[in-house]
Formats: structure tokens, C-alpha cells, sequence
């Protein structure tokens, strides 16, 4: 919608001849930065949730397997997956005379267990992924950069473009 109303005004000294307007434009402006503060502080939240949607549109996808080693053992931590063995590792477990060996889950086992985690108990679960991806990006931060090559830029781009 189109307001036609300009940000100068409110450094008028005439604008005091129109109170209605002063007290609407002064209202308007003042909600306006606020929800672009909230906005701002809702970074982390809005990157952990695009990761959450990508990881629900492909749980399995290979660029995806270090986030789901990673959060599985965030909530492991967290006590939001219990600390699991794979489904083969109990069934020899289950053969008579068979040494009991703590073997990690499969990545399908773990990526069931981050869903069920999710369902039951989403704020923990997304504040486990927030906390993977804040942990990863100060990773990445950390590591000195490469000087950026035109061909390399290129590269990036096409890989990013490519999507999943």
C-alpha cells in the first residue's frame, strides 16, 4: 500500500500543525524499527530454520551428513535421542554367545531419531540445531581464508544455484 507519507516530515517544524498525522507517522516509524530489531535478532533462528526445512525436504542427501552426525550428537548430549545402537548391532546382541559391541546407528537410524526428536519436543530440537550450525559457522570463521579467483566465484555460484 501506498502511503505517500516521507520520513522528513517528522523533522518539520510544521508537522506539529497536523497531530493526527505526526502521532500516526511517529507510531508507524517507531513499530517499524521495532519489528526490524526483533528481525535482526532472529538471524540464527531464520538460518537453523531454512536448515530444518532443507533437511526435511532430503534427510538422506550426502551434503547433509555431517549436519545429521553433528545434531545427532548434539541431542545426544542434550538427551533428546537416547544414545543408540543400530538395529543389526541388537539382533547379534540378541544370538546366544555373542559379545555385546556398542556400534554407531546408521545414518537412516540417525536421521529417525533427529525426526522423533523433532516431533516430540521442537524448541529443544531446533535450539540443538541452532547450536550445531553456530558451532560450524564459528568452525568456518576461524579457518583462514583463500583469496577468492574469478573461476572460483564462478565455481561457487553454479554450485549454490544447483540447489540439492
Amino acid at each position: 500500500a501506498e502511503l505517500n507519507w516521507e520520513l522528513t516530515w517528522l523533522f518539520s517544524p510544521h508537522f506539529s500543525q497536523a497531530p493526527v498525522l505526526k502521532d500516526a507517522v511517529e507510531t508507524t516509524v517507531a513499530a517499524y524499527l521495532e519489528a526490524v530489531s526483533r528481525g535482526q535478532t532472529m538471524t540464527d533462528d531464520v538460518r537453523a530454520y531454512h536448515a530444518y526445512t532443507a533437511f526435511v525436504r532430503k534427510p538422506m542427501a550426502r551434503r547433509r551428513r555431517a549436519l545429521v552426525q553433528a545434531l545427532y550428537t548434539q541431542m545426544q548430549k542434550d538427551g533428546l535421542v537416547a544414545p543408540a545402537v543400530s538395529s543389526v548391532q541388537r539382533l547379534r546382541d540378541k544370538l546366544p554367545g555373542a559379545r555385546k559391541r556398542e556400534k554407531a546407528p546408521s545414518r537412516k537410524e540417525q536421521v529417525a531419531a533427529i525426526q522423533r526428536a523433532f516431533d516430540a519436543d521442537p524448541a529443544r530440537a531446533m535450539a540443538a540445531l541452532k547450536q550445531v550450525l553456530t558451532a560450524a559457522n564459528n568452525d568456518t570463521q576461524s579457518q583462514p581464508k583463500k583469496p577468492a579467483t574469478p573461476a572460483s566465484g564462478v565455481t561457487v555460484a553454479a554450485a549454490s544455484a544447483a540447489g540439492d
